[in-house]
């Protein structure tokens, strides 16, 4: 259940702003009804593929490319999908043990992300977000959009998920 409350929660606070200004587009683009509801839904998915991999890069990163420290998330705390799966999935308790402040910061950077590879988090997050961008990408079948809007559209959703920054 939990999954399913954070991906919630980052459709409403990311996905929904990139899905208003993608259905916007439409809008002001005097486009049907039909293409800006699809326009937003492509935006929503895209948004949600974002949001996940940010997460993802947060703590697997290269903080040379991705502009930031990596493991901020971890040693926050921070209840990302990799964190709450973790938590529902770790049968041994390690990772309810390694919550809160510590002395040692790289040491539970490490110690979290062996309980995230034992679990194969890093490529079931990478599922998800293909399954996302997979997504938004369909929506754009239904959308009379020229072959260079298409082209831009996908490329956009195709870059989002394989971005390192």
């Amino acid at each position: 259940k939990r999954q399913e409350e954070y991906i919630e929660m980052i459709r409403l606070k990311t996905s929904v702003l990139l899905g208003c200004a993608c259905g916007m587009g439409a809008l002001m683009a005097d486009a049907p009804m039909e293409t800006q509801i699809r326009m937003f839904d492509y935006g929503v998915n895209l948004g949600l593929a974002f949001q996940l991999q940010d997460d993802y890069l947060d703590t697997y990163g290269n903080p040379e490319t991705f502009g930031k420290a990596i493991g901020g998330d971890i040693l926050n705390d921070k209840k990302t999908w990799l964190l709450i799966m973790a938590m529902n999935e770790d049968t041994t308790g390690t990772i309810r043990s390694l919550l809160g402040p510590t002395s040692d910061p790289q040491s539970k950077i490490r110690a979290v992300r062996e309980v995230y590879n034992s679990l194969s988090l890093p490529e079931r997050i990478h599922e998800l977000i293909s399954a996302y961008i997979d997504t938004a990408i369909k929506s754009l079948d239904y959308i009379d959009l020229a072959p260079e809007a298409r082209t831009f559209f996908m490329d956009l959703a195709l870059k989002s998920a394989s971005r390192d920054k």
